[in-house]
Formats: structure tokens, C-alpha cells, sequence
């Protein structure tokens, strides 16, 4: 993880190079160029050059983009060697499912220490919120099957003339 960071801090140091130089139009592209170069999508220019290039010149958006990288890349290892497989895990390799369950838990962590005050002076915990809302998967499937439930039991019948 510390090596990712580091070359996360490299890659927008490179960019905030770049971008000391040149024009907005410029410094897009060369930025692009250096992005395209290690497989990872360019943000796209929608507002303007300056906020794609201000992802470009921040460690925070390398990080995440190198990760995603990293992680997708070991997937496509774990399928060519049939660590993935209809025998073994068929969605995801071991290691794989091991960082989902370890990130879940840390969001729990972060949730359950974080708490939150309504106008009334009520406080709860973001994860006591979460598991009383959609967030809540058991509470998502039910309400994502009782309209189908619904329209089943209830469904209007039209007259024939």
C-alpha cells in the first residue's frame, strides 16, 4: 500500500511539472499522455482543463486509479492461473473477497464512531441510520421485492368488450 502511494505522489508531481510550463490545452494533453501511458482513463474535460488537470496533479486521484489498476490486475492473474473458476471461487479470487470483507468492516468501524445530531438534539450513529435505511441490505431486497409482490397479488384485470 505504501509503494502505491509513493508512485501515486511520483505520477501528480510529474503532472504539477507539467502543468508549471505550459497552457491550460497543453497541459491537458501531455498530462493525458503520461495517464494513457499507464492504462488508466483520463477525467474527462466537461467543465473546462482545469479541473481534469487538478485530478491529474492530485495524489489522492493517482492512488485510487493505481489501486483499481493494481486490484484488476490481480483478478485477471488469479483467472489465468484458475484460482477463479467454477471449481474453486467462481466471482472472485480469495484474496479478492478477503479486501472486500476487510473495507466493509473499516466502513463499519468509520460509521459506528461517527454520530450525527438532528434539530430536535437526537444524536445516532451513521451506522445505526444505515442499518434503518437502504443502505441495509436485507432492508434494499425487501423493498426491491415487495413491489413486485405487490403487483402480482394486485393486478387489475381490464374488461373485455
Amino acid at each position: 500500500m505504501e509503494d502505491l502511494k509513493q508512485a501515486a505522489k511520483l505520477f501528480a508531481e510529474k503532472c504539477r511539472s507539467i502543468r508549471g510550463f505550459s497552457r491550460p490545452l497543453e497541459t491537458y494533453l501531455e498530462c493525458k499522455k503520461l495517464v494513457k501511458q499507464y492504462g488508466i482513463t483520463p477525467p474527462l474535460t466537461k467543465e473546462g482543463y482545469e479541473p481534469a488537470i487538478n485530478r491529474m496533479c492530485c495524489e489522492r486521484w493517482w492512488f485510487r486509479k493505481i489501486r483499481i489498476l493494481s486490484l484488476r490486475s490481480l483478478e485477471a492473474v488469479a483467472r489465468d492461473i484458475e484460482l477463479v473458476s467454477r471449481v474453486r471461487s467462481s466471482d472472485a479470487s480469495d484474496y479478492t473477497v478477503k479486501l472486500k470483507k476487510q473495507q466493509k468492516d473499516k466502513n463499519r468501524l468509520y460509521l459506528e464512531s461517527t454520530f450525527i445530531a438532528n434539530e430536535v438534539g437526537e444524536s445516532n450513529s451513521l451506522q445505526d441510520l444505515a442499518d434503518r435505511s437502504v443502505s441495509n441490505p436485507t432492508i434494499r431486497r425487501a423493498e426491491l421485492m415487495v413491489p413486485h409482490f405487490l403487483i402480482s397479488r394486485f393486478t387489475v384485470k381490464r374488461r373485455q368488450r
